[in-house]
């Protein structure tokens, strides 16, 4: 039995999504919509935030405690025109993350 057609959805089967194919958005067009929200809020992305992070690692002096550098990181995004209140939800974001998975 070489036939495909037991493959394919029924006609008559209900659609799960809520608008029509033709109208519904692609991938990317959904991923463009929520950087340009991001923009807008002035929230950094976390890769953006992880390697805020890791350039302050990296400019610290040896003996800089954990506050230091995430203080540093911090500025570094506000300095370059990232929302304070964002960048403070991201990592509250990150950390509940962790926390959760460890």
């Amino acid at each position: 039995m070489s036939n495909a057609s037991h493959l394919e959805r029924a006609a008559t089967r209900p659609r799960s999504a809520t608008s029509a194919p033709e109208a519904a958005a692609t991938g990317a067009e959904r991923t463009a919509a929520w950087r340009l929200a991001n923009d807008r809020r002035g929230r950094p992305e976390a890769d953006v935030v992880g390697m805020a992070l890791l350039s302050s690692v990296v400019r610290q002096r040896p003996n800089a405690t954990l506050v230091d550098v995430v203080h540093a990181a911090i500025e570094d995004l506000v300095g370059r025109g990232f929302d304070r209140e964002q960048v403070h939800g991201v990592f509250r974001r990150w950390r509940r993350r962790v926390k959760k998975n460890s």
